[in-house]
């Protein structure tokens, strides 16, 4: 698969890489169609739609968890929530952080937490052209990217590095497949260099 990765550095948001990752590779008729690989909602909708009237804030917490960073996807016949987990712990700094996910028919009674990812933070969900769901992270080296061919997102591959020499500052990835974009930041001549590593501009020096 080849696919742009987008991730905060600093104070800017920039498109950092093209990665090529083995683990998702494209079919050669795509599953996913072009602008549909972020789309919330894979498959039939929910039965009957949302109650709205039902849905009170935080629509997602645990006593002993806390849930931040979430990402929402309805697959299989459930809405996934992943999130970053956050839950105390007697040494500094005192919490411990991880990617999880809690499953719900109806955004109002939810799953206990389940374990992706450990010392992991900031998921993003989207679907590859072949129809996988990869989840990408943050980790303290740097950011990695599972996979999973199950529509009920019960079952992850093993973690995989994503954009290889990409800066271990950098937070809160996406994944953007056969994109056409553009590169956004503070320094015009750092945008004009990674545009011409990216292959998306050619002009003289």
């Amino acid at each position: 698969m080849r696919a742009l990765v987008l991730a905060a550095f600093g104070m800017a948001t920039m498109v950092v890489a093209a990665s090529a990752g083995s683990a998702t590779a494209a079919a050669a008729a795509p599953d996913v169609a072009p602008g549909q690989d972020h789309a919330c909602m894979v498959g039939n909708p929910p039965p009957g739609g949302i109650d709205w009237a039902a849905l009170h804030n935080p629509i997602l917490s645990f006593p002993t968890h806390g849930v931040k960073d979430q990402a929402l996807q309805w697959s299989g016949g459930q809405w996934h929530m992943l999130f970053s987990d956050m839950t105390e712990t007697t040494a500094a700094p005192h919490v411990r952080f991880a990617v999880a996910e809690a499953a719900s028919p109806d955004l109002v009674h939810w799953s206990a937490p389940r374990i992706i990812a450990t010392d992991a933070a900031s998921p993003d969900i989207v679907r590859d052209p072949a129809g996988q769901f990869v989840v990408t992270y943050q980790t303290p080296t740097g950011l990695d990217y599972r996979t999973s061919a199950n529509a009920s997102l019960s079952s992850w591959s093993a973690a995989h590095p994503l954009g290889h020499g990409l800066d271990r500052r950098m937070i809160d990835a996406a994944l953007a497949c056969n994109r056409k974009v553009a590169t956004l930041g503070r320094s015009m001549a750092k945008n004009v260099e990674l545009a011409r590593r990216l292959d998306l501009l050619h002009v003289p020096d």
